[in-house]
């Protein structure tokens, strides 16, 4: 498993937001970039990288990077 750190540093870059948004408590839903399309693309980046196929209700009650790498911790074999 990453770094909790180098999980949001790598999130952050994917969805094309600031490396200074790359802490546990950013409201990802806050950003003015925050969309469906994003969604999706969180979701299927998280399967790629870490093997954890995040569920559209897990999405949809995230609402910071915390909770996002929460999912994968407790969710990766």
């Amino acid at each position: 498993m990453i770094s909790e750190k180098e999980f949001y540093k790598h999130l952050v870059q994917e969805l094309g937001m600031e490396l200074s948004d790359a802490e546990r408590d950013f409201n990802f839903r806050s950003s003015s970039l925050w969309s469906s399309m994003l969604a999706l693309v969180t979701i299927a980046y998280i399967d790629a990288q870490y093997g954890v196929l995040v569920s559209s209700s897990q999405m949809k009650q995230a609402q910071t990077l915390g909770d996002l790498f929460d999912i994968v911790a407790q969710n990766q074999g």
